[in-house]
């Protein structure tokens, strides 16, 4: 069989970069705790950045820890590497990052991805020194309806929903704590082969799945790891580890001023996001004031702590002072999980990042942590929109081409659709043209009747026999015509409900929804390699359109 070799050829781009919020954001006079530096001011926050890593970051200390723990885990040369490189005084990350998705989850992870390698490279052709993608596996997490499944297409373009049951671990247990074992292995590569056998490389997907599998640690999030290594062996990734030991001692001094006060991190994110909707936007996070910024880790699972007098409280209504709590930290600095809003400052206050990118809802509630940075003396990074693509095949291209709808109209229902698309033909409909015509018939031979009672009575059966049979003529038209419009409304209804399918598949933005699968299947592992050239020509915070090939 001839292999398929995937070709994207860009037809539209949407969601122009003034419309992302952090575009937005960029060009308006914001508040100082909502200001951050842009794409566009570079050098001065390479600047500011650099200084910081100068003067906190001991760069042997981590490239030696970073490529031990790189080595540890089975990464590929090129990422080793990479974390080498770190010990040189020019060297910087362009980080991105997403909790850790069975199969690598929705397509946007790998698309956030392949923009941090694009980016790195990009600036350091530039001469901004040596710049190395990055991902933050967001394994601490214990969000498990975020990380639990996976959603392709089979041929019927039909979701196909694999979940891992994890019914009986306990719900706050981090991904990094779930066994990969839980996985039934033989049973997920069966449903590939039965829901995408057809493709001409699903035996690669099967080889891909397996092989990662038996090369990864024996977490979840370890085979996360290892998906997205064999994708992009060659881009010298770096995927950072909350978990990672070093990274843990490096976050004291950040995790020790939020126990020393514990109330600030709330009054400053909330007044961001009032601030926020003042300039119109949205606020997306509030966070309760009797909230800690960290979960206390015990047997792999986060626990949150709440503020009560006169110290802390953990669900479980284990009771700590603020001293009892510093001392643990100084002792056992891995037994404190950084929030949500905690986990980007120690990121930055612990790695050389100058850039993040940031989806549309990440990038609102990084605006909201502006307080928090400088509270720390943490300079931002520059903050980067992802951008995003769907992808069509050149059937649906021909169906958006043939009914001039856009990829915005599959918000609605195919059957508004058919009737936006008919409508927009000027297609009228049969029955009252004929009943009209009948009418008119029936006048017209009451006239003649009435001449031939006139003239000679014995004609007038034949003029009513002329009538019935011109009558039925027109009903067999009536009843073609009818039957014509249902098959057409029926064709064109099954064609755009096959479009919604693909790109709008379970009502959600295909790069939401879907992850990789049915597009490796049909177009191999050299897929990634294209994609990663296809997304390098888009603007930060765009959204293009691709027809594969």
């Amino acid at each position: 069989m001839m292999e398929a070799m995937a070709t994207f050829r860009k037809i539209a781009i949407q969601d122009n970069p003034g419309h992302s919020p952090l575009a937005r954001a960029a060009d308006m006079r914001l508040a100082a705790n909502l200001r951050f530096p842009s794409i566009r001011e570079i050098e001065p926050a390479l600047k500011t950045r650099r200084d910081y890593f100068s003067a906190h970051i001991h760069r042997e200390t981590l490239s030696r820890e970073l490529t031990e723990d790189h080595q540890r885990r089975g990464a590929p040369p090129e990422s080793i590497r990479s974390a080498q490189k770190l010990a040189e005084s020019d060297t910087c990350l362009v980080i991105t990052g997403q909790q850790p998705g069975l199969l690598l989850g929705p397509l946007y992870t790998l698309f956030k991805c392949i923009q941090a390698v694009n980016l790195a490279h990009e600036w350091t052709r530039q001469g901004y020194g040596t710049v190395l993608p990055a991902f933050w596996n967001a394994s601490e997490d214990h969000d498990r309806a975020e990380i639990d499944h996976a959603i392709w297409l089979d041929r019927d373009r039909q979701p196909v929903r694999y979940q891992v049951g994890l019914e009986n671990l306990p719900q706050n247990l981090c991904v990094s704590a779930i066994p990969k074992a839980k996985v039934d292995l033989p049973g997920l590569i069966a449903r590939v082969k039965q829901t995408v056998g057809h493709e001409p490389h699903c035996n690669f997907i099967s080889s891909w799945i397996e092989e990662s599998f038996s090369r990864s640690g024996d977490s979840l999030a370890d085979w996360f790891d290892h998906l997205l290594w064999s994708l992009l062996p060659q881009s010298g990734l770096l995927i950072i580890r909350p978990e990672w030991a070093w990274l843990r001692s490096a976050a004291q001094p950040v995790l020790m001023r939020e126990i020393e006060n514990p109330t600030l991190a709330a009054d400053e994110v909330n007044r961001a996001g009032k601030a926020l909707i003042q300039v119109g936007l949205a606020q997306q996070i509030h966070k309760p004031e009797t909230r800690a910024s960290f979960f206390l880790l015990r047997n792999g699972c986060r626990e949150a702590v709440h503020l009560e007098e006169p110290g802390f409280r953990t669900e479980e209504g284990e009771r700590f002072t603020k001293e009892d709590l510093l001392r643990r930290l100084e002792k056992h600095p891995g037994d404190f999980s950084g929030n949500a809003i905690l986990r980007p400052l120690i990121q930055d206050a612990c790695l050389p990042t100058v850039a993040t990118i940031l989806g549309p809802g990440e990038a609102l509630y990084h605006l909201q942590l502006g307080g928090l940075y400088a509270r720390h003396h943490i300079p931002r990074p520059i903050l980067v929109p992802r951008a995003g693509a769907t992808f069509l095949e050149q059937r649906d291209k021909r169906i958006l081409e043939k009914t001039g709808l856009s990829l915005a109209d599959f918000s609605q229902e195919p059957k508004a659709l058919v009737r936006m698309v008919i409508g927009r033909a000027g297609v009228e409909d049969s029955r009252d043209s004929c009943e009209h015509l009948k009418n008119e018939i029936e006048k017209t031979y009451q006239r003649l009747k009435d001449i031939a009672d006139s003239i000679d009575p014995t004609v007038t059966p034949a003029v009513e026999k002329q009538r019935y049979q011109i009558l039925q003529t027109v009903e067999k038209t009536e009843n073609l015509l009818i039957r014509k419009k249902a098959d057409r409304e029926e064709i064109l209804h099954r064609q755009i409900d096959s479009v919604g399918r693909a790109v709008r598949p379970l009502g959600q933005p295909q790069e939401r929804v879907l992850c990789m699968v049915q597009f490796l299947a049909r177009h191999g592992p050299d897929w990634v390699q294209d994609l990663g050239n296809a997304l390098d020509s888009l603007q930060p915070g765009s959204h293009a359109i691709f027809v594969l090939s």
